[in-house]
C-alpha cells in the first residue's frame, strides 16, 4: 500500500477521499487523520473524532454489482472485530449494520460510500473511526468508548491499523472470488442482540427476533409467525 496520505487535521477523510475517487485515485490509496473536524458516520451523523483516535478512508474499485456493497461493509466489520482481537485481546461485537461495540458501548463504526454507473461500481470509499486514545466528550461517554478507557492505557494506532488491513484484504479477495456467503457464520457469531427483541428504523418500523443475517446478507427478523429480511436501516 504505498497510496497512504497523513494529515494532523482534517475535515473529514471521507470526503477528502472520495474526491480523489472521483479524480481516478487508484484502488488502495488511504487517507489518515490525526484529528477530523466534520468527521461523519452512517446517515451522517456526526462522528465525534478529535486526536487520538484512528481515523481513515481507503478506495475499493470491485468489479461487482451495487447490491453487494453492504457486503463489503460486512466483510469490512470482521476484519476490524479479528483485527481489535489479536491486537488487544478485545472481545467485540457487530451492532447491525456495522458498528462495533465493547460490551455495550461504542468503539468504532463504519461507513461505504459508493460511485455508480449503470448499477456498476466505479468506486468504493470505506471510511473507519476508532476511539483508540481519543478523550470521549462527557456527552458521549454513556454510548461510547475509548480503547484506551477499556485497557487502562495508550495503544499504538498504526498497529490497528495494519492487522485490519492484514485480515481486510485476504477476506476482500476471499469475498471477490466466493462471494458472501462463507462469512455470514461468522458474522452471525459476533452479532450483538442475536436471537433478542430488536426494533430496525428503514422509513417504517420493523420489531421482533434478531435472527441474524442469511447467506445474501439480508438481516432476517422473526416477527410473529412472518420472517422479514431486511437490506438497510438502524437497530436498536
Amino acid at each position: 500500500m504505498n497510496n497512504i496520505k497523513i494529515y494532523k487535521k482534517i475535515d473529514s477523510t471521507q470526503v477528502k477521499t472520495k474526491t480523489l475517487a472521483d479524480k481516478g485515485a487508484p484502488q488502495w490509496t488511504i487517507i489518515i487523520a490525526q484529528e477530523q473536524t466534520k468527521g461523519y458516520g452512517r446517515l451522517k451523523r456526526e462522528w465525534s473524532s478529535n486526536k487520538g483516535g484512528l481515523w481513515f478512508s481507503f478506495i475499493l474499485k470491485p468489479k461487482i454489482d451495487a447490491g453487494s456493497i453492504q457486503k463489503i461493509s460486512f466483510v469490512a466489520s470482521i476484519s476490524l472485530i479479528r483485527a481489535l482481537k489479536k491486537q488487544f485481546g478485545l472481545k467485540t461485537k457487530i451492532k447491525w449494520v456495522n458498528d462495533i461495540f465493547y460490551k455495550n458501548k461504542k468503539i468504532a463504526g463504519i461507513i461505504v460510500e459508493s460511485s455508480l454507473r449503470q448499477n456498476k461500481i466505479d468506486w468504493l470509499v470505506i471510511g473507519i473511526g476508532v476511539n483508540i486514545n481519543n478523550d470521549l466528550p462527557e456527552e458521549l461517554k454513556n454510548i461510547s468508548r475509548s480503547i484506551k478507557d477499556i485497557l487502562g492505557k495508550k495503544t499504538d494506532g498504526r498497529k490497528l491499523l495494519s492487522a485490519f488491513f492484514n485480515e481486510f484484504k485476504t477476506m476482500y479477495a476471499k469475498f471477490l472470488k466466493s462471494g458472501f456467503a462463507v462469512f455470514a457464520d461468522e458474522y452471525n457469531k459476533n452479532l450483538k442482540f442475536l436471537n433478542e427483541e430488536v426494533k430496525i428504523e428503514n422509513g417504517k418500523t420493523i420489531e421482533g427476533v434478531n435472527r441474524g443475517i442469511d447467506k445474501e446478507g439480508r438481516l432476517v427478523i422473526e416477527s410473529g409467525k412472518t420472517l422479514k429480511k431486511v437490506v438497510t436501516g438502524s437497530c436498536r
